[in-house]
């Protein structure tokens, strides 16, 4: 009788092991979904609104929707990891939206995205530094790989784009991303995900209030019923639901596998900015992206 409620209670475990992984699985193909069609919400949303008042509106909206959450689960944060939770507002929302949205201007959606997709280098390097993950041998020939298949596909459109500083704008957000990914995920251990990822987006907001004009409450004030579209779109689905699942992912495994396979955000943003916004891909941005799945191939063999 106890073997049998040993075996049994092993079986169970598994099946609950087994059960996790496939959800896990489904979060993950959800958020590559809603983030990679964030980058032609953001394009879509930029003929309506500035950098600013598009940033400023989709976290009003998202702070809302958690505002109400807070309110339900009674969810409260320690005073003492207030400047934590400021640190992750300022650079996983302000200024990653901020820098983003400003490239976004003059840059394709695809092209954003595959500047963002360098996220994974910066995230594996900080975790090696503050979180101590070890980077193999094959990991990091992965990673690398997966950063010359991104240089192939960007290289001809840098040189196509209306203006290639705009391109180098969007730098801060991949490096500001790893950084809100890295120190979120040492705060994961006590906190719930989506009572983390609340709070950040609040303290993003206030943070971002120091951009704000005159000019930027009129774009809101004056915006079209077709311009809320895009901005829905990017404050529930992006913003709420993205980075929970972002970081309900990164409490179960390490910063730099997670962040790897978001890769695959930037094929998403691709082929929805291809459909959707009509933008082009050529020869370097197929041959690029067998690069970068072979890179994403590497780091999953570890």
């Amino acid at each position: 009788m106890f073997s049998q409620c040993l075996v049994y209670n092993f079986m169970e475990e598994k099946s609950v092991d087994q059960n996790s992984r496939v959800i896990n699985i489904l979060l993950l193909v959800l958020l590559c979904l809603v983030w990679g069609l964030a980058f032609v919400g953001i394009k879509i949303g930029l003929n309506y609104l500035s950098p600013v008042a598009l940033t400023l509106l989709r976290f009003m909206i998202a702070s809302i929707i958690f505002a109400f959450y807070f309110i339900l689960r009674r969810a409260t944060i320690p005073f003492t990891i207030v400047p934590w939770v400021i640190m992750l507002g300022l650079f996983g929302f302000t200024i990653y939206h901020l820098s983003l949205s400003l490239g976004e201007t003059e840059t394709a959606a695809g092209t954003a995205s595959l500047v963002v997709a360098t996220t994974p280098i910066f995230i594996a390097l900080l975790s090696r530094v503050i979180l101590k993950e070890r980077i193999g041998f094959l990991r990091a020939v992965g990673i690398v790989t997966a950063f010359l298949g991104l240089a192939i596909i960007l290289k001809p459109n840098i040189e196509v784009s209306m203006n290639a500083y705009y391109v180098l704008a969007i730098l801060p957000a991949p490096i500001s991303n790893a950084i809100y990914t890295v120190l979120g995920k040492r705060q994961l251990t006590n906190f719930e995900p989506s009572i983390l990822t609340g709070y950040a987006q609040l303290f993003g907001l206030l943070t971002l209030f120091p951009f704000l004009s005159h000019s930027t409450l009129m774009e809101i004030v004056t915006l079209p019923l077709e311009g809320w579209m895009p901005v829905l779109l990017l404050g529930v689905c992006s913003t709420v639901m993205g980075y929970t699942i972002w970081y309900k992912l990164l409490k179960v495994g390490e910063a730099s596998v997670v962040g790897a396979n978001v890769y695959l955000i930037s094929f998403v943003a691709i082929l929805g900015s291809r459909i959707i916004l009509n933008e082009y891909f050529t020869t370097h941005l197929i041959l690029g992206g067998i690069v970068v799945l072979i890179g994403i191939f590497l780091t999953k063999r570890e």
